[in-house]
């Protein structure tokens, strides 16, 4: 696979530092050499402006913090994802904060056009500025790329969504605030709950977002908080918990979904080093994405 890697140190989008430091420590725990030793072609364009996080307080950014600080971040990386395609290669973004899934998306859409998305997350992150009770843009990503809340994130297009619902399938949600289930439980998306994904298993979870995101000639984009796996295999995220999906299912997932038609590209998010302090897990990720990204790329 011809793979470009692009790096996006930046929490400004969470509520805490820590995930800014992910792709350097990806990095350091030997990804580059690890992806080329699998058979990928790899170029590393390197980092943005590392963007940490940094407290909010003003009255006016209650409902959104930091607004200003993610509207760079996203808007910079999606025009090096819109140019990382255009070149005919297949972007491997390194988070960062879920947010920045706002500049993949985009990006993508300018370069290839209508995008389904293969969202793995514990949280449904489906708040707004109207319903959140912690002003984090972290937490309102799916509503964003949905086109509900703040315009300059919802409608970056000129007024156009970058997503429409039957093009989600949102995989390993568990964790909803009681505001956001209303919204849930309606969206005409596919969900695959992390229970659902043990129970299925890992080959048959990814046929599922397969048959939805990428019958015929479309094309799909997978985001991938890490705080979807175990967190007893994976605990240097910001909020960890035990169960999610295993190492071993999400590497077939992986591998089943990047070696499909119509993958476009993958981002890592929510990898925090200030939890890793052996630099265990970050071996751990990269293992995960040594084994899941079909060296063989997307196959019509």
């Amino acid at each position: 696979m011809n793979l470009t890697i692009l790096g996006v140190p930046s929490s400004i989008g969470a509520r805490n530092m820590g995930t800014e430091r992910a792709p350097g420590a990806l990095r350091s725990a030997g990804l580059f050499q690890g992806l080329e030793a699998s058979g990928h072609s790899v170029v590393d364009a390197g980092d943005q402006e590392m963007t940490p996080y940094v407290p909010d307080d003003s009255p006016s950014h209650r409902k959104c913090k930091n607004l200003e600080g993610v509207i760079r971040v996203v808007r910079l990386l999606s025009q090096r994802v819109e140019s990382v395609l255009r070149e005919k290669r297949i972007p491997l973004v390194l988070g960062g904060d879920c947010t920045v899934a706002l500049g993949s998306l985009a990006g993508a859409v300018r370069a290839r056009g209508e995008m389904g998305l293969a969202y793995f997350d514990r949280d449904a992150e489906l708040n707004t500025p109207q319903s959140t009770p912690s002003g984090i843009l972290d937490g309102m990503v799916i509503a964003h790329l949905l086109g509900r809340g703040e315009p300059a994130l919802a409608l970056p297009e000129g007024g156009t969504p970058l997503l429409r619902p039957g093009k989600l399938a949102l995989v390993g949600v568990e964790r909803l605030d009681p505001q956001e289930v209303p919204f849930y439980e309606a969206l005409p998306a596919l969900r695959i709950p992390g229970p659902e994904v043990w129970r299925m298993g890992g080959a048959k979870a990814a046929e599922e977002v397969l048959a939805r995101l990428a019958s015929g000639e479309e094309r799909f984009w997978i985001h991938c908080d890490l705080d979807v796996l175990d967190g007893s295999e994976i605990p240097a995220v910001d909020f960890p918990a035990p169960g999610g999906i295993s190492l071993v299912q999400m590497e077939v997932i992986l591998a089943r979904l990047t070696g499909a038609a119509g993958f476009t590209g993958l981002e890592i998010t929510n990898f925090n080093p200030d939890k890793d302090p052996d630099g265990a897990a970050a071996r751990r990720v990269v293992d995960l994405l040594r084994g899941g990204l079909a060296p063989e790329g997307p196959q019509a």
